[in-house]
């Protein structure tokens, strides 16, 4: 079952029915296995957004192309992007083979079959919500408008699952790991040494990018006289040192 936890804000963005919204989970005999994502909506330049988070990963996706009242189209597009976007990581790493990936995004389309809306929200994942709608209000003061399209909706995302949290204290995680760990771990019927391979590769993949995004940086900041290349090299062989530790 996936269950939805939603804030007002939301509720009154989904029109959620009073009585349904009342219907305790104990009476639902929501299963322990139950995925729980909190939903959140606000209002920028007008338009209307909304953000869902797992609640145990801190993974997040946000919605903007969605009328009010339209519950249909958020969960068509909440399992249309988390489909793409563990996908696209499990292309990239190699975790899957095309088969065992289908195998795996299908039984996460089952695991959805069964949807349920319960009012309330955890502030400890509200916080980091509203973290991302702060991310949300300055692409739209620079930009003028949040992305446009499934490709740059998942680049949207991609890039706020790519940085660090901590959960009331606790070790620093990246979203996208967690949640592409757990994926691995629910759906798919890879040992743990290959889902750990599979880690690695995707923290490589994210060193690789910073390195990309450093280099142009450090070549227009140090004297000429440094080799700004070897500079990356020499940097990007300590962090890499220490995520093997």
């Amino acid at each position: 079952m996936l269950v939805f936890h939603y804030s007002t804000a939301a509720g009154a963005e989904l029109k959620a029915p009073e009585k349904k919204a009342a219907q305790s989970e104990a009476a639902l005999d929501i299963p322990q296995d139950a995925w729980h994502w909190q939903l959140h909506a606000v209002r920028i330049k007008r338009k209307l957004v909304f953000v869902v988070m797992e609640q145990q990963s801190r993974f997040v996706m946000v919605f903007w192309e969605l009328k009010k009242g339209d519950v249909v189209g958020l969960v068509q597009q909440f399992l249309e992007r988390l489909l793409f976007l563990l996908g696209m990581q499990c292309r990239e790493t190699g975790a899957l083979d095309e088969a065992s990936m289908q195998l795996a995004l299908q039984r996460v389309v089952e695991k959805c079959q069964q949807i349920h809306f319960t009012k309330g929200t955890d502030r400890s994942v509200q916080a980091h919500i509203n973290e991302v709608i702060m991310v949300c209000r300055r692409e739209v003061g620079s930009c003028g408008c949040l992305p446009d399209g499934i490709a740059e909706a998942a680049w949207f995302d991609n890039n706020q699952n790519g940085f660090l949290r901590t959960v009331r204290g606790g070790a620093y995680f990246y979203p996208k790991e967690a949640l592409f760990r757990s994926w691995l771990h629910s759906y798919s019927t890879q040992s743990e040494d290959d889902i750990s391979a599979a880690i690695a590769r995707h923290q490589q993949l994210r060193l690789e990018e910073l390195a990309m995004r450093l280099n142009p940086v450090l070549t227009q900041s140090l004297p000429d006289d440094v080799n700004a290349n070897a500079a990356v090299q020499a940097m990007m062989a300590k962090l890499m040192n220490r995520a093997g530790n």
